[in-house]
């Protein structure tokens, strides 16, 4: 995509400076007018018409971005709202089972009551720490995509 800028040339005795604008130089214009009097006038039109559609599309990117950005967080908030009720249910499965440890112990079988503690404290560390065989595969390929 060419955008039709235009670096003027001129010659004096001093420091040159690179201007760049979608006009054409005055000479140019003359040069246009020459050939036809209404060139100028319309070429002024058609790139003050460019400048404002390339005004109108950055507008709407900048929109785009902002949707993308909203819905991006809104699926965050799902995420974290669907974790949120997981770990409630793993509390009230924590305590059921704290409870059955406890009965299981008072009726005499130790190791069931033992085994039951075990299960207990390995979902509450999966649960409470979030981490799942998905998590940590996610986690590996964002740390490759950073590399």
């Amino acid at each position: 995509m060419s955008l039709n800028l235009h670096a003027h040339r001129h010659e004096h005795d001093h420091k040159h400076q690179l201007t760049v604008t979608p006009f054409p130089s005055a000479d140019e214009i003359g040069k246009y007018s020459a050939i036809d009097p209404s060139l100028p006038n319309r070429l002024f039109a058609l790139i003050e018409k460019r400048v404002e559609a390339d005004i109108e599309n950055d507008r709407a990117l900048i929109e785009l971005e902002e949707n993308e950005q909203d819905i991006r967080a809104s699926e965050l908030e799902r995420i974290y709202s669907f974790k949120e009720k997981g770990q409630n249910y793993a509390l009230l499965a924590l305590v059921f089972l704290g409870i059955l440890a406890v009965i299981f112990a008072i009726m005499d079988y130790p190791k069931i009551a033992a085994t039951v503690i075990g299960v207990t404290i390995l979902g509450a560390i999966t649960a409470f720490t979030g981490l799942t065989k998905d998590d940590r595969k996610k986690n590996k390929n964002d740390e490759l995509k950073e590399e």
